[in-house]
């Protein structure tokens, strides 16, 4: 997630178009934000279209929209190719701008678009029209699976624990059992943060106690499992005895709010603060 954030940092200081790549739940839609958030236009208008959703009609007044700001294409794979055709036309002065590329760009709105499918899919499997993978593929950023940042789960724990207690009482306290915690790191969570904070609000919801019990291979099964020893690296969690618990208290209310997250990540250096906002 820091080579990402690192790479989405560097991205929010030019105006050219990105292309956020991940599997579903990562935080694509966030760093998008961040992109945003950190550009010289973040004081912009923020448009946000899905792609499976959009209309070629759509497309352009949201696109007209955004000027001085930032459109957001999510999915782009879904669009259609009627959609897709109409962001070529609009994106023509671009393509056509040669040496004047740099000027072109700031006289259109920054475009971030998104796909949960693998970069190579994408024109093999001709989601994409070859002349908009390569106006996006220079500012691609991939953004790992949980599965694969395994060393972050128990911050992210935490916070989804917070914000868990937040929508029952502002009074509540949660804890998660060690032996809970080693559960989910074990979990392959094929739906990323997404799922991870499901399964904690979930579990708060049901529990009659404060104490929460938590077993994502049973709760999600057959949607995702287990990673075996010999796929897991160094465990996060250390060898505290299985009583003690990972206790938060309730802060605000759910959905996640993206700068108090960001903050969270920051506090607990997941990412470094001279990069919070990109």
């Amino acid at each position: 997630m820091q080579r990402a954030m690192e790479i989405g940092r560097r991205c929010a200081q030019t105006s050219l178009p990105v292309l956020l790549v991940g599997e579903r739940g990562v935080g694509k839609d966030w760093l998008a934000r961040q992109i945003h958030g950190g550009s010289s236009r973040a004081t912009g208008v923020w448009s946000k279209l899905q792609g499976s959703a959009a209309t070629p009609d759509s497309l352009a007044d949201q696109f007209h929209r955004a000027y001085g700001g930032t459109l957001y294409l999510e999915d782009i794979d879904q669009t259609s190719c009627a959609v897709q055709a109409q962001l070529r036309s609009l994106v023509e002065p671009l393509v056509a701008a040669g040496n004047n590329l740099s000027e072109a760009l700031k006289a259109h709105p920054r475009l971030i678009a998104s796909t949960a499918c693998d970069t190579a899919d994408l024109l093999g499997r001709q989601l994409i029209h070859q002349e908009l993978y390569f106006l996006f593929s220079p500012a691609s950023i991939y953004i790992p699976p949980l599965r694969e940042r395994v060393e972050d789960i128990p911050e992210f724990v935490e916070f989804f624990l917070s914000r868990a207690a937040s929508t029952i009482t502002s009074e509540l306290k949660l804890s998660l059992t060690q032996e809970s915690l080693k559960k989910i790191v074990r979990y392959d969570w094929p739906g990323n943060l997404e799922q991870l904070q499901s399964c904690i609000l979930r579990a708060a919801l049901l529990s009659d106690g404060c104490d929460l019990e938590i077993d994502p291979e049973i709760d999600y099964a057959p949607f995702g499992k287990s990673r075996t020893d010999s796929q897991q690296s160094a465990d996060p969690v250390d060898d505290r005895s299985a009583s003690q618990s990972v206790v938060v208290k309730s802060s605000n209310n759910l959905p996640i709010d993206l700068s108090e997250l960001t903050r969270y990540l920051v506090s607990r250096g997941i990412i470094e603060a001279d990069k919070a906002r990109l």
